[in-house]
Parts: structure tokens; sequence; C-alpha cells
């Protein structure tokens, strides 16, 4: 079965059929089908006004003109197959039209057709209908044959089809034509005293005429047909035999022109022809002015006032406009198009020099343009290379909380304290605030009180500088904003204190203490760590440290911009490249370092890409900004995440990128998907959509039923807490999903019900839930009444993995939104719960488990798919079933070949625990799904290396020694028992003499201290002798031979190996 999401669509089908008129006389008529139709449904010939009509399902509407039509009209019926009705014959046909609308809701499409025998019919157009007021139907047929006939068909509509007033008119002859293209020129443009314009052009043709074409100008454009001489008369384009091929004519707005618009049309004509116009629209521009405005300045008068001045140039007029965002966003005027005055937007006059701007927002920077001009609309010409601007910060308390005192200058060493002290104000609100009026103080007797003589503006996201001395010339080279007196900095302990202008109203204060817990610098500031710019944190002396960056004459600190220390930002000056250094500010984040990610498009930098690994503590991406994680990157953050931009976590075939963090934000997570094939999935964020998996199969196991489920619902949200599904795409798909992060603790109740199957019951269709890897055998997992196996769908088979051992590629590393099936034991049902601490980023196979370390794998392939089964030795297992270390075997396709050994219990197991080697041998069973050649081998020796391992092919009667022989070849049937092979990991335990004495006429054996190799027919081959290590004794070729002695010298038992071409034979033999 598979599975889809199935959208809901409603399919309507239309026959379509095709009809024709037929002649009557050649004069044009309208039926209004007021006298004649039958008032009941009626088929056959109907005499009406015009002729004889045939109908089938038509009878007579009256109540037409109550929606727009004449009287009466024509009903066809609806949903009967072949409703229409049909003209009397017509001797041609030029035109015909008629209005329709429907009578009851349903409407519907209704075709008209053509026929010349009123047998067989001809599309020529449909139309759909709907609504009850009548719209019309026009179409050219224009054909001269006789006789014609026209059809309306409304066939199996659900809606009634009304029509009226139906008109024909007479096939025409041909009538002289004049086409020009195109029929409208733009755009001619000149400055006043220049001229003529740049030229643009139009083709001009005839067909069936009797006369020349005359292209005619207007009074203020000149033609020409070679676009170098033009002229203000006519151009003639003589026609041959009717016809005038397509011809250029050059078309210009002519030299001399005073200023203003300009909209002629040029006159196309030829007797007996329709006469076309090009239409023509061009302006002669005022001259430009010749020099900027000067002195532009902007002052804020108040919170919702900016007056801006300016000294005029030479313009008659000036455009004022502005913006609060930014110069760049200010638009340049066009040249011939006025703007109308708006709140940002001003036409002064000159002489005027001063507009105020008002009803602007509080605290709010605006930027200003002046444009200068001459003219007016349509002739208006602006002078906008190097337009002066300037600007201005509207007055507003703003949210005065968001004041932080962040950076402190109290000792320094290149000039001294009297000229040097200094400290920073940080505005992390999102409106300017004014601070004239507020008062900086200490606890004691130091008080400030901020006068500027004007507002003291501090912008959102903007820092101020206080200082003693405002010269950079003997302050040590701090560019001061504000520089106060009354007020001194202690070098041991002191106190700033930022106070409201009411005197009362503390907005932030901090109190140092020259060294047991805040740092106690000589020449360098005491610099805030920027994650911890807030009034709460900057009272904490462990959240401050020594500046390193050095400034002015010498000493350090970074007055007036962001601080450095654990604060690093993206700056993207060099690439895109997260790990190169010279991309942020502060270096490459550390783990305890706090990352800041802004918005670098307006400096044209890219945004970081992790390609590698990475790590941060908090993390904040500003609007604008991006963060992307690409395929072999990987990025732990071990604080906090905000995220006011995007972040996109990519997926190819070759893996995916992965984020481990705590705060859940919205992010998109790729996955790839390849075509062709079940694929397990996970869901990666909180509230998927079934819309991700749109054109995809889609399905959920459903373990109480033992069955898969179709996902049918087109838009729905899917159950995301450890859920898993399974997709199919036609074509490698990538699937986006795009919300709140997974993130925390996740859990899922899972089932084992009675009767269900799949193998017997119990299984659980879940997934990983984060966008990075979880770790199966890691900490942070609650698994009550949960078998410690794994399993997953390959394409072809399942893997499976347990207790740090895998077949078919599955590891204890769940990839970033993969699925996977968990086994409850317990019909009373469990619980399947996973936290943050099962997260990794590891990508590494399989993570073995230290204490098994006896184990080995066995692989076989053959026609183009392989299986692999596992065995290993764990002390805490028994031979039976075990839940904590036997995973058991999920069977894959039909005619995939399957491997897999038979515990003591009977139970079918992909990969077998046992406390120690059995003695007995251990049933190895094999399903060839098709018949075929296969390989069966030995790999991942771990621990056996002293252990002989035989397998026994029960139906070839061939012992093979795995360890030195570990690739065996055969040849499996359908039919074939499945239980074929044993494993033996003893000599001693390997079949008795007799069973294998005589083997197609082969007998080996013992005798008087050699081994007699005996045959029946000439051997040609090898024979190799081996003792019990394994170890190789004699090895000696057969070259047709019928007989060989063997001599190892040494008493004991040894394994015997005859080698030929048919097959090899092994057999125990002892010697005395």
């Amino acid at each position: 079965m598979k599975y889809y999401i199935q959208a809901h669509i409603s399919l309507l089908l239309f026959t379509l059929f095709t009809g024709s008129l037929f002649g009557q006389s050649k004069d044009s008529w309208t039926e209004n089908f007021d006298i004649g139709l039958a008032t009941s449904y009626t088929n056959g010939t109907q005499t009406l006004a015009t002729g004889d009509w045939t109908t089938q399902q038509v009878y007579q509407e009256t109540s037409s003109a109550s929606f727009g039509g004449t009287g009466h009209a024509a009903r066809i019926n609806d949903d009967v197959s072949g409703a229409n009705i049909t003209t009397p014959p017509l001797n041609t046909c030029g035109t015909i039209s008629f209005v329709y609308r429907e009578l009851n809701t349903g409407g519907g499409t209704f075709e008209v057709l053509k026929s010349y025998d009123n047998i067989s019919w001809t599309s020529i157009s449909t139309q759909t209908f709907s609504g009850i007021n009548f719209q019309t139907f026009n179409f050219d047929v224009n054909d001269e044959s006789s006789p014609v006939y026209i059809r309306v068909l409304n066939d199996n509509n659900p809606g009634h089809l009304i029509i009226d007033n139906f008109s024909v008119t007479d096939y025409s002859s041909s009538i002289p034509l004049i086409s020009v293209d195109p029929a409208l020129l733009e755009n001619f443009t000149y400055t006043i005293g220049g001229g003529p314009s740049s030229s643009q052009s139009f083709n001009a043709s005839g067909t069936d005429l009797t006369n020349d074409i005359i292209v005619s100008p207007p009074v203020n454009y000149e033609i020409s047909i070679n676009n170098t001489s033009f002229q203000s008369s006519d151009i003639v384009l003589a026609q041959s035999a009717g016809i005038v091929n397509p011809t250029t004519i050059y078309v210009r707005l002519k030299a001399g022109l005073a200023s203003g618009s300009y909209s002629e049309q040029i006159n196309i004509t030829s007797t007996g022809a329709t006469t076309k116009t090009v239409n023509c629209s061009g302006v002669v521009l005022a001259p430009e002015p010749t020099n900027n405005p000067s002195g532009l300045t902007a002052t804020a008068n108040s919170s919702s006032q900016i007056t801006v001045t300016w000294s005029d140039s030479d313009a008659a007029h000036y455009l004022l406009k502005g913006s609060n965002v930014s110069y760049a966003a200010i638009e340049n005027p066009l040249d011939g198009v006025a703007e109308a005055n708006s709140l940002l937007v001003q036409n002064t006059d000159a002489g005027v020099e001063i507009y105020q701007f008002s009803g602007l927002s509080q605290a709010t920077h605006y930027y200003f343009k002046i444009f200068g001009y001459n003219g007016s609309n349509g002739t208006i010409n602006y002078k906008v290379d190097g337009a002066p601007q300037t600007d201005a910060i509207t007055e507003g308390t703003g949210n005065t909380t968001d004041l932080v005192i962040t950076e402190v200058m109290q000792n320094p060493a290149a000039v001294a304290d009297a000229d040097g002290e200094w400290f920073e104000i940080y505005n992390g609100g999102s409106s300017a605030v004014d601070l004239n009026g507020w008062i900086i103080k200490d606890l004691g007797s130091d008080s400030h009180t901020i006068n500027n003589g004007g507002p003291l503006i501090i912008s959102a996201g903007g820092f101020l500088v206080f200082g003693i001395n405002a010269n950079t010339g003997t302050n040590g080279g701090v560019n001061v904003d504000y520089q106060y007196s009354g007020f001194t900095l202690g070098n041991s302990d002191d106190e700033i204190l930022l106070v409201m202008s009411d005197g009362t109203t503390i907005i932030d204060e901090i109190a140092y203490d020259g060294g047991p817990n805040w740092p106690d610098p000589n020449g360098a500031s005491m610099s805030l760590n920027p994650s911890k710019f807030n009034t709460t944190d900057n009272d904490t002396g462990t959240n401050w440290f020594e500046s390193v960056t050095p400034y002015g004459s010498g000493d350090l600190g970074t007055p007036g911009a962001m601080n450095e220390g654990l604060f690093t930002t993206w700056t993207g000056a060099i690439s895109s490249d997260w790990n190169d250094t010279g991309n942020w500010d502060n270096g490459v984040p550390a783990a305890d370092q706090d990352v800041l990610i802004p918005d670098v498009s307006g400096a044209k930098a890219p945004n970081p890409i992790v390609t590698s690994g990475a790590v941060c503590n908090d993390i904040v991406i500003e609007n604008g900004g991006s963060l992307e994680i690409e395929v072999s990157g990987s990025l732990t953050v071990n604080g906090s995440f905000t995220n006011d931009g995007t972040v996109n976590i990519r997926s190819d075939a070759t893996g995916n990128g992965s984020l481990i963090e705590s705060s859940g934000i919205n992010a998109t997570v790729e996955a790839f998907i390849p075509q062709g094939r079940w694929n397990f999935v996970g869901l990666p964020i909180d509230d998927a959509n079934t819309s991700v998996f749109a054109g995809l199969f889609m399905q959920w196991w459903n373990e109480v039923d033992g069955v898969w489920e179709w996902v049918v619902s087109a838009d729905s949200i899917l159950s995301t807490d450890l859920m898993g599904y399974s997709v199919w795409p036609s074509s490698d798909a990538t699937l986006n999903f795009t919300g709140t992060l997974n993130s925390g603790t996740r859990s899922l109740a899972i089932t084992n019900s009675p009767g269900s199957a799949f193998p017997d019951k119990g299984y659980n269709l879940v997934g990983n839930p984060y966008p990075s890897s979880v770790n199966w055998d890691g900490t942070g997992w609650t698994k009550t009444n949960v078998d410690n196996a794994i399993y997953t769908w390959t394409g072809a088979q399942y893997a499976s993995y347990v207790s740090g051992i895998s077949v078919n590629g599955l590891t204890n590393i769940i990839p970033p939104h993969q699925g996977f099936f968990v086994h409850c034991n317990n019909v009373s049902g469990g619980l399947l719960e996973i936290s943050d601490a099962s997260r990794t980023h590891t990508n590494v196979a399989n993570l073995k488990n230290t204490n098994s370390p006896e184990s080995l794998l066995l692989t076989v392939q053959g026609n183009g798919y392989k299986d692999e089964t596992a065995i290993y030795i764990n002390e805490g297992a028994t031979n039976g079933f075990d839940e904590q270390y036997d995973a058991y075997k999920l069977k894959g396709n039909p005619d995939n070949p399957q491997l897999f050994s038979v515990a003591d219990d009977g139970f079918i197991l992909s990969i077998n625990a046992m406390g120690t080697l059995p003695i007995q041998p251990l049933n190895l069973s094999f399903e060839p799904g098709m018949d075929g050649i296969f390989e069966l081998s030995l790999s991942n020796i771990s621990g056996f290396e002293g252990i002989p391992v035989f397998l026994e092919d029960k139906k070839e009667h061939s012992i093979i020694n795995l360890k030195s022989n570990p690739v065996y070849k055969f040849t499996g049937s359908t039919l074939d028992n499945v239980s074929r092979f044993k494993l033996y990991f003893s000599y001693n335990e390997t079949p008795a003499s007799d069973d294998y004495s005589n083997t197609d006429g082969l007998f080996i054996y013992s005798k008087n201290q050699n081994v007699i190799i005996s045959s029946e027919k000439l051997l040609w081959g090898k024979a190799i002798l081996y003792d019990l290590s394994g170890r190789q004794v004699i090895s000696t070729d057969l070259n047709g031979e019928m007989q060989k002695v063997l001599n190892p010298k040494n008493s004991g038992y040894y394994i015997v190996s005859v080698i030929t071409n048919e097959k090899i034979n092994y057999r125990k033999v002892y010697l005395k």
C-alpha cells in the first residue's frame, strides 16, 4: 500500500459538441424568440419569425425583459444530453451575436457549433455562464459557404441556458485594411532650448487597398522613413496590387518648442479604409537649475515638529523630501513628474527658505533632502545631483528604563583624573530619550544638572559619553558628548546615579568597590559585558571587566561604542564564514561568549554561514539578520537564543546541518528525502502541518490494528511529540519545516495491542524531534516497557541497533528528523521520553559498547541486494531473547535475501546476544528472496580472533572455516530449507566424521599417523591440513590423483580441507 495527502477535488465534466448555421437569405436579421416557440420543452422544427429553427429540449421563456433581454427568450434545458437550438439554413454567415444568462443556480458551459449539412458539426467557440443578468456573446464566423447552420448546445449542464436577441450578419468580401503597430508613442522629451527629441517608430501596412497610404504628421511632430531626413509634410506609402508591406515610420518632437506638454496624433489613411491613428505624447522640460540650495539645516522644535531652513539657489521652486529611515530611503524625484505635498513631502517657491514639518513621531530620527526645480507638472526639471541633506531628532521622553550605565573611566593613566574621567550611557530602547534637565550624582555631595542649552538626545540603540573635559587635546582623546562639572569619579570606590529631572526618580545606578568584586583598573575603563546591558545585571561587579581596546592617547576603552570582552558582533567584513575571525568585531565566538548578529544588508555584507563546528553562549539575531547552518555545520548555543531574523538549517543527500539550543526559536529546518522509497521521518518543529508534505505519499503506523494508515488531510496539524511518519516522494525532495523548533522534554505513550501484526505486536513508529542528532545510548531517555533495540527502514531492508551492535547501517546516533521503530514489551503499554541531554552533533558510525567486546557480523548478498546479522557475547545475556541486548528480525522486501539467527526460545533475531559461546551449533536461517548465486561473508570480527567459526551448509554437505575462508559462495533457491546453515564455535563440536566420511565418492580418514584422502575419481585442486588453532600445517596440490597421503608428524585433532573446482569438503580427524 501507499499513502498520500489527498486533496478534495470536485471534477466537473462537460461534453462539448460543434455546430453551424445554414443559409437563409443574405439579409442580416435578429430573432427575439417572441413568436413561434412552444411553451413547453419541444423537440423538432419550430417556425419562428426568422424561419424554421430546430430545437431539442427548448421552450419559450417569458421573463427575458426583466433581466436585460427583449420580450420573450429561448430556454435550453439543463441536465439533459444534447439540449440545443439550431438556426435555419443561412446562405452565408458573417457574424453572430446573442445575449445569454442562467435561469437558476449552477451555470455551466455552452458551446457554439457550425455545420454545412445539419449532420456533421464543428465547434467554433465555448463560453461559461452563470448569474441571472444577461451578457453578450459575439463571434466572427466569416464563412461564405452556403448553406451554413449555427447551433447553441447546453449539454448536461447544472443550469438552464437562456438566450435572446440572436443576430446574424452576411458574409462580407474583403475591404481595404490599414494596420499600425504600435498605436501609442510616449515620453518624447528634451529641455527647452534643445531639441529635437530622440526618435521613436511605428510600422504601417495595408491589404486589399484601392489607393496609397497617406501618413500625416501633427503640427509639433515630424516624421521620416529613414530616421535621418525628417519632414512636417505627408509621407506616401505606395500600394502594389492592393498591398503595402510593413514600413517603419520614425517620429520625433520638433525642436524649438516652448516648455509644455504635447499630445497629438498621426493620421494614417487610404481610400475606403478605416483611418488609423498613432497617438504621440511628449514634453519640453523647463531648464534644470544650475546650482543646489545651500545651508540646509533641520531643527527639532518639539516632539512632533522639525523646522528646515536653507538659502535659495537659481531655482524657481524647491522640493523637500523626508524619511524616518535613512537618507538612502529618500528617492530622487523624476523629471516631468510633480510630487504632491504630504507628511514628509513639501513644495515651496523661491524666496520662502523655511518650512516646518508637523505631525511627526516623538523621539524619532528624521532625514531630509532638498531639490531645486524649474517648470511645473509635466515640464518640471529637477536638479538631483549633489542634493543637500540634513537630519534632526524630534523630542520625546522615550522609555527611560532602557537607559543603562555601561562603561566607566575613573582612573585614566594618559592624562590626569581631572582631565580624563568619563562614563558612558547606553539606550537599549526603541525610541530616543532627551536627557536635558536630568541629574548625575553620587551618594555623597557630588551632583550635576544637565543643561545642554536644548535637547540632549540619546538615540535608540545609541551611546552618550559624559566627561569632565570635552577637549580631545587634553582629555586623552575622548569624544565627549556632554561635559559636566561638580561631579568626580573616585578611583577606589564610588557611585554613579542617573536621575530624571524630577530629582527623585533613579533610572540607573552603580556602586563600584575598587577591587573585591569589581575590576580596579589603572589606565583602562571598567566595561560592562554587552550581554548584561540592563539595569539589574550592571549592579553585579562580576559582569564588568577591564577594557583592552586602546583609544586616543593610549588608555584602554570603547567610549561611545559597543564594549568588547565576552560579546562579539558579526560584521561579515571578510566573508560569510562563521569561523573566520575577521568576520567578528571581537573574534570567533567561544563557548562562554555571547553573539550578536545584526542586519548587515546596509553594509552589503554577507550573513554568517556555519560550515563546521561552532559554539557560543547567548545569541541574538536582530531583525534583518540571518544565520544559516550548512549540512557540514553544527552550532551549540549554551545560553539563550533570541531570533528576530531568520535561521535556516540545511539538508541534502550528504547530510544535515545541526543545531542544539533550548529556547525553542522560530526557524526553518530542511529535510532531504530520497526518491522512490519509503522514508521514516520525525518532525523537528512544534506545529508541523501536513502541507509540508504536499505532493508526497504519507502514512503512519497504527500499532493497535497493525496496519499502515494514510494521512489524508490536506491541511492539518500533525502530532509532533516523538511521533514518526513514513513518506514516499516520486523524486528527490527537500522538505521545509518552518515553525518553533522542538526543545526540552518530549514524550509519547506507546502500546502493545494483542492481536496486532508486523511481525508480532508492539511496534511503535517514533521520530527524532530535534534539529540535531540524538544518542540512543546516551543520557536523557526514559524507556518504560521499551526494548533497548531500535529499527529503521533503508529502502530495501530493516536496519537494527542494540547495545553497541549494528546491522545494515543503523547506529546509536539517530540523525535529525529521522524516524525509527521501538518495541513495547508490555500489553499494559509504556512510555518513551527524551530530553535535551540526549542531543549531540556526533555523526560517526557505530559507537561500540565497550562491555560487549566479542562480536561478529555476517553478510549475505546476491541479486543486487544484501542483508546482515550480528552475533555477540554479553555476560548479561541468555541464549534466548533478551529485551536489553537482542534485536528482533524485521524482514525487508520479499525479493531481498534475509539472514537471521534463531534464539533458543525460537525468536528470529537480527542481533543475537549470548552470555557465552554456545556448545551446540547456532541455527542460522536464510531466505533467498529470489533464486540466484549468493555470497555469505564474515566481517567485523571483534574478540573472536582466537575462536574458530565454522559454517555448515546442510544442503551442500560442506563445512567452511570462515576464519580462513571468510567468503562462501553458494546457489540459493526459494525452495531451499530456511534452516540451511549452522554456526560452530568449537573444533570439537563440528559434525561427526561418519556424517562426512563419504561425500560424492571422497573418503577422508586417519591411518598409521597419516591422513588419507581417497577418491573414486581423479582429484584436481588442493588439500590443506589445519591444527585446532587454525594454523595451516600442510598445503599440497592435487594433480589428477585418486589418493593423497598427508603426514603432520604430531598427534592430535586436525581439520582436513579438500578444495576442488566442484566444492570444498572439510573433515575433522584424529591422529594418535
